[in-house]
């Protein structure tokens, strides 16, 4: 409980620096505020259901969300790093 004012503080820089981000169109900035969000989120969902939910829905709801951002990491990486530089983008959709 000693670490909430902590925890609200790095949330709310992370949706600072996401919103600058999109404002400014700053790649850096929305960057880091989407994975510092995501770092606060998980350090919530760790702090506040360890003890008091079943570890076998735990563990699966932790796992069921790493497969959803791995997905969307695995678009956005295969759309930006692994194309071509020499190729048209006439594949793109």
């Amino acid at each position: 409980m000693e670490l909430w004012a902590w925890n609200l503080l790095i949330l709310f820089g992370s949706v600072v620096a996401i919103f600058v981000g999109l404002k400014r169109d700053d790649a850096v900035a929305r960057g880091f505020g989407i994975t510092f969000f995501l770092l606060g989120i998980y350090t919530l969902y760790f702090s506040l259901l360890w003890d008091v939910m079943h570890a076998g829905l735990f563990f699966f709801i932790l796992a069921v969300s790493f497969w959803l951002l791995g997905r969307k990491a695995e678009r956005v990486w295969n759309l930006e790093f692994l194309r071509d530089p020499k190729k048209p983008n006439d594949d793109i959709n």
